[in-house]
């Protein structure tokens, strides 16, 4: 009997010890040290955490987290998981996993952090809704919807330029256009490709694709980023080439020679240019 109640009592033990842990852990503390860790990796970059606590499996979770670059936001999170990988704790590269739910969609992946403190992140993005997001809010006067997926390679550390490789879909894009277009208000497109790779603040944007029954086109350029990102410079190139439903509500009536000929000739030459604040769209 000796021993089956101390057996009871150790359970109780080290279940009042998990409770402990779990339900009154400092969780102030822990979002200041989560908050300073992503500081030092972006100095740009201020976070805010409403709530933090424990989850089980063991890790973290961080409710209501909002991420701004000076002061202006760039994401807004419902909710943050972040698992470690237990084996890789003691070891000199810690991984993580973590799961975000934002925009109604989610950003799940890894992150690995060393002993230097290089910062290593790979992601899958999945089913943002681009209307809400407020950096795109801020970027065009033009209301932008579509759902976003994609993946995204992120490798920073102290003292070094950023590298970012990114590769987006965007399904059922749509652009209300503050100022028409001819006759047209809203241009759609069925689905829109990006691939870009940041070095050392230069943006190089390698291949834009657009696909739809209104427009279709390819682009590729640069953008060279500024700390006030409206204010990174834009340069891209391209060829777009507007189908026959897009130019006939616009107002125009076209023949099918016409069409053919704008085939020929590889679709019209655009330049889009300037601040990302205030870019302009000519023909070339």
């Amino acid at each position: 009997m000796d021993k089956k109640k101390w057996f009871l009592y150790s359970v109780y033990a080290v279940a009042l010890a998990i409770f402990f842990v779990y339900y009154l852990f400092p969780t102030e503390r822990l979002k200041t040290f989560i908050v300073m860790q992503i500081g030092r990796v972006n100095p740009a970059l201020r976070v805010t955490v409403a709530k933090a606590g424990l989850m089980l499996p063991p890790g973290v979770r961080l409710q209501r987290v909002q991420v701004d670059h000076d002061n202006d936001p760039l994401l807004f999170a419902n909710d943050l998981a972040i698992v470690p990988h237990l084996k890789t704790l003691l070891s000199d590269r810690k991984l993580y996993s973590f799961r975000m739910k934002t925009y109604e969609g989610t950003i799940t992946g890894t992150a690995e952090i060393d002993d230097s403190g290089q910062v290593t992140i790979d992601a899958v993005v999945a089913g943002l809704k681009l209307s809400d997001i407020p950096f795109l809010k801020r970027l065009s006067a033009n209301h932008i919807e579509g759902i976003l997926d994609g993946k995204f390679a992120y490798v920073a550390a102290s003292g070094k330029p950023e590298a970012l490789d990114i590769n987006l879909d965007i399904n059922n894009m749509a652009v209300t256009l503050g100022t028409p277009l001819f006759t047209l208000d809203r241009v759609r497109f069925d689905k829109v490709h990006a691939d870009a790779v940041l070095r050392n603040r230069l943006l190089e944007i390698t291949r834009v694709a657009l696909t739809g029954d209104q427009i279709e086109g390819n682009l590729a350029g640069s953008a060279s980023l500024n700390t006030d990102l409206m204010h990174s410079i834009v340069n891209m190139n391209g060829t777009v080439m507007p189908q026959k439903q897009f130019l006939e509500n616009s107002g125009f009536q076209v023949s099918g020679s016409i069409l053919a000929g704008l085939k020929a000739g590889g679709g019209i030459p655009i330049r889009i240019s300037g601040p990302l604040g205030d870019l302009q769209l000519a023909t070339r």
